[in-house]
């Protein structure tokens, strides 16, 4: 019985130790800095159908249009390469100049904003065309910096 009341009491000392006050006027703060991210995102919308080329036509348009979420500091462009139309073992060299496909980022709406690239077959290339019908695939390579 001894050792019951012996620890009991040293359990209210230890408990006792334990406790200290706290007052109304000891206020703690903490803070914390809270930071969200929305990454910037587009979309690059080309022509859907194929593009039919006139004879004789220099130059074609092509709308291109990027809609999205662009950070104002960033900017899309969007290239392409020179090429040729062909049928069989015939071309029709063309050039695309795409140096109007640029965008910042404040011209980039979520509906999208579109721009023109010009390909451009010089008419001396179809005074030399012969008959058939020619074809290629342009590739549109964008870029977000």
């Amino acid at each position: 019985m001894k050792k019951k009341l012996a620890a009991g009491m040293l359990s209210a000392v230890l408990t006792a130790g334990m406790v200290f006050p706290v007052y109304a006027q000891d206020t703690q703060k903490g803070e914390v800095t809270v930071t969200a991210t929305v990454d910037s995102a587009y979309t690059l919308s080309v022509p859907k159908v194929p593009v039919n080329i006139p004879y004789g036509q220099v130059n074609t348009d092509l709308e291109i249009t990027v809609s999205g979420n662009v950070a104002s500091d960033k900017t899309v462009s969007v290239t392409t390469v020179d090429g040729s139309l062909k049928s069989g073992n015939l071309e029709l060299p063309y050039t695309i100049d795409s140096t109007a496909l640029s965008w910042a980022g404040t011209e980039i709406t979520k509906d999208g904003t579109t721009k023109k690239g010009v390909l451009t077959i010089k008419k001396e290339t179809w005074d030399a065309a012969q008959a058939g019908t020619y074809t290629d695939t342009v590739t549109f390579t964008a870029t977000m910096q």
